[in-house]
């Protein structure tokens, strides 16, 4: 995107100020593509991580230094996808005693669901990978099965804050029909809408029986 800098000239009696064009960085250009694309497709650039890793690691890595090599792999990919999720979720700043806004409300919630999914399944996987109780094909049954009843356990605990708090759309289910359902796009729904598509709140409305504090 075209910025524009403000250049001070001088002149023999007043100082004028310039709107001069600056040029396009092309590494922050590249930079941005990637962290969009990311952003935006952060399952599948997870799983392609993943697959590359381990092969890696098996090719390369001695066998009794694979399980440690596989955790911090997981780790990093988590991490990734963690930072993929959260870093663009800018919420605006509201003043004390108002109501939060239906778009911050999901939008928090959605950080918040992301960030107890994330420490819980890095723990859980972590921990059941330097279980030396466990074979290798138990720890990696265990550790993908422990991650995702725990990331089910807590979608049910999460999802009606992940609803419209007017009239509780299911926003999963709209965006299926909107995107399709095996879509990689991972935008929120405040982010894809600017009101319920249901009951068509606008997202700029306060949410009901929240209150910044």
């Amino acid at each position: 995107m075209t910025g524009h800098c403000l250049e001070p000239v001088h002149s023999s009696t007043l100082l004028v100020t310039a709107d001069v064009v600056c040029p396009e960085d092309p590494q922050n250009v590249h930079s941005e593509k990637i962290y969009a694309f990311v952003r935006l497709h952060p399952v599948l650039v997870g799983m392609v991580f993943l697959i590359l890793g381990s092969i890696l690691t098996y090719i390369f890595v001695p066998p009794r230094f694979q399980n440690a090599t596989i955790a911090v792999i997981l780790l990093a990919l988590l991490l990734v996808l963690f930072w993929a999720k959260t870093s663009p979720l800018e919420i605006q700043r509201q003043s004390p005693g108002q109501p939060i806004t239906i778009g911050n409300y999901l939008k928090k919630s959605r950080l918040l669901f992301i960030r107890v999914m994330g420490i819980t399944c890095i723990v859980w996987c972590v921990a059941v990978t330097f279980d030396d109780q466990l074979s290798r094909n138990q720890q990696k049954i265990a550790a993908i099965c422990g991650a995702g009843i725990l990331t089910w356990m807590e979608w049910l605990l999460f999802r009606d804050r992940l609803r419209c708090p007017q009239c509780g759309t299911n926003f999963r289910k709209e965006r299926s029909e909107k995107l399709g359902r095996w879509t990689m796009d991972q935008r929120g729904a405040e982010e894809i809408w600017d009101s319920c598509p249901t009951c068509h709140v606008s997202f700029d409305s306060p949410a009901p029986g929240t209150v910044v504090s």
